[in-house]
C-alpha cells in the first residue's frame, strides 16, 4: 500500500464525515482536506463517487 492510498482514503473518509455533519462549501472542505486547488477535490471527489460535489450538495440541502 502506497503512501498516497493511504492519504486517499484518509480524505475520502474525512469527507463522507464533514458531508454527513453539514453540508460544507467545496472550497472550504478541499482546504481543510489539504488540497491545495479546489478542482483537484472535485477530480478527487467524483473518482470516489462517481458524481459531481455539487450533485450531491444540492441532495444534502
Amino acid at each position: 500500500m502506497s503512501y498516497q492510498t493511504i492519504l486517499d482514503a484518509v480524505r475520502r473518509h474525512r469527507c463522507e464525515e464533514s458531508l454527513a455533519d453539514d453540508c460544507v462549501s467545496g472550497k472550504c472542505l478541499a482546504w481543510d482536506l489539504g488540497y491545495a486547488e479546489v478542482n483537484s477535490f472535485y477530480r478527487a471527489f467524483r473518482r470516489w463517487t462517481g458524481k459531481n460535489y455539487s450533485d450531491v450538495k444540492l441532495l444534502l440541502i
